[in-house]
């Protein structure tokens, strides 16, 4: 296609990157959960840093997880949100039920690095867990709240 690569180019192999995924990051979670001493089915949500839609459903099948339990609408609603994505995942997929509820979650990273870690958590209830979504770029205006102390300050 008229691309010079050399060995200093980075490339990525999607094929081997799924094979990847659904090869290590089931038994990686049943070993964090014999570890922890923790039956697989008490983790009531999955939150995966990894944007491919396709890639988590075929694992949520693989480890037997339903669909709503392993969130996989990150991408289509935020891009490929990078480091992001677990904790934008944490607040839009979970943020009204963390105010008032505590749950077993299990966080895990894998993809085009071939690496893949995870970790349990009890997550909540959390004081605040709102997504505040900054504009970027100057596209639209950034809209500061009014709280009682910056009207005062205006007045």
């Amino acid at each position: 296609m008229g691309n010079y690569r050399s060995l200093n180019n980075i490339h990525m192999d999607g094929t081997a990157v799924f094979q990847f995924v659904m090869a290590e990051v089931p038994p990686m979670i049943d070993a964090l959960c014999a570890y922890a001493g923790m039956a697989k089915n008490a983790i009531q949500c999955h939150l995966t840093h990894q944007p491919n839609r396709f890639m988590l459903q075929k694992l949520a099948d693989l480890m037997d997880v339903p669909h709503d339990m392993l969130f996989n609408n990150i991408v289509e609603n935020f891009g490929n949100s990078s480091s992001a994505t677990i904790p934008v995942n944490i607040a839009f997929n979970l943020g009204r039920r963390l105010l008032t509820e505590k749950l077993r979650v299990c966080y895990s990273a894998f993809g085009a690095g071939l690496s893949l870690a995870a970790c349990l958590d009890r997550l909540g209830p959390l004081d605040f867990c709102d997504l505040i979504e900054h504009p970027g770029q100057g596209a639209i205006e950034y809209y500061e709240p009014q709280t009682k102390a910056n009207e005062e300050e205006l007045s």
